[in-house]
C-alpha cells in the first residue's frame, strides 16, 4: 500500500470517527430536550385521572355578587377536591394541578398535570361561567378537535420512543374522539346530578385541552354572574352536586371504554 493510499484512509477514518462523535452527540442534545419538552411522570403510581381547579392565588377568576359574593377559584378548588375523594373512594387514582389557593400558570399546570398523571390519564379542568347577559345560565363541557399538525404525530411517537424509551399520550385524533366521547359522559352526568340547564358538549381551543396528551375537557359549572346560580355555586350542597356529576361522568366514561 502506497503511503499516499495510507494518507488517504487515515483521513478518511478520521472524518468518519469526527462524523459519529457530531451524530452521538446531536443524539444526546435531542435526548435532553425532548425530554425537557416531555418530561417523564415523577410519580410511580402515574394518576388516572388529573383535575384542574381553575384559577387560583392571584387570580381569583369570575366573581359573582349577591349576598355571598363568589370568587371562581374558591369554587374550583372546592369542587375539585370532592370530586377527587369521590374517585379515590371507588380506588381511582387521582392527582390535581393545585391542591390549595395559590396562583398557578397555563404553562405550569401542563407541567404538573404531566407529572402526576400518566401520559393517556382524563384531564378535567374544572372552571365557573360568566357572562354580560345576567340571565344565562346552565352547564357546559369544552373539548378540542384534532389540529392538521396530528397527522405528524406518527413520526413525534416514533422519536418519543427512540429517545425517551416511552409513548408520548394518544394520536391527537383518537384523542380528539376520545376527548368528546368524556366531555358527552360528563356532560350528562352534570346536568342531571347538579339539575341546571343543559348547554350541551362544546368544541374550543383552549391551552390545556390542545396540549394533554391524553382525552381533556373543560367543564364550565355554571355562571357566577347570575345571581341565582351563583348562590348556588356558593353551597357546599350544590358543590357536592357537581362533585358527584363529574365523578358519574368518569365512570361512565371508564365504562364505554371497556366494553
Amino acid at each position: 500500500m502506497t503511503v499516499r493510499r495510507r494518507g488517504f484512509l487515515r483521513r478518511g477514518l478520521k472524518r468518519t470517527i469526527v462524523a459519529l462523535s457530531i451524530v452521538v452527540a446531536a443524539l444526546g442534545l435531542l435526548r435532553l430536550g425532548a425530554r425537557l419538552v416531555f418530561p417523564a411522570n415523577a410519580d410511580a403510581g402515574e394518576a388516572e385521572v388529573v383535575l384542574d381547579p381553575g384559577h387560583g392565588g392571584s387570580d381569583p377568576g369570575a366573581l359573582g355578587g349577591g349576598r355571598a359574593p363568589l370568587r371562581e377559584k374558591d369554587a374550583t378548588l372546592d369542587v375539585a377536591r370532592r370530586t377527587a375523594l369521590l374517585l379515590r373512594a371507588e380506588g381511582i387514582s387521582v392527582g390535581l394541578t393545585r391542591e390549595e389557593d395559590e396562583t398557578v400558570s397555563l404553562s405550569e399546570r401542563l407541567v404538573r398535570a404531566r407529572r402526576v398523571g400518566r401520559a393517556s390519564a382524563v384531564l378535567i379542568s374544572i372552571h365557573c361561567n360568566h357572562a354580560e347577559e345576567r340571565t344565562a345560565t346552565g352547564i357546559e363541557t369544552w373539548h378540542t378537535s384534532a389540529a392538521e399538525s396530528g397527522t405528524l404525530f406518527p413520526h413525534v411517537q416514533r422519536w418519543g420512543r427512540m429517545l425517551l424509551g416511552r409513548d408520548l399520550g394518544l394520536d391527537p385524533f383518537e384523542r380528539a374522539a376520545e376527548s368528546e366521547r368524556l366531555a358527552r359522559c360528563l356532560q350528562t352526568a352534570l346536568a342531571a346530578y347538579a339539575r341546571r340547564p343543559d348547554r350541551g358538549v362544546r368544541d374550543g381551543s383552549f391551552y390545556l385541552t390542545r396540549r394533554a396528551s391524553g382525552p381533556a375537557v373543560l367543564v364550565e359549572c355554571g355562571f357566577v354572574s347570575n345571581p341565582a346560580e351563583a348562590a348556588l355555586l356558593a353551597s357546599e350542597a350544590h358543590r357536592q352536586r357537581m362533585a358527584e356529576g363529574i365523578a358519574k361522568g368518569v365512570r361512565d366514561f371508564r365504562s364505554s371504554d371497556r366494553r
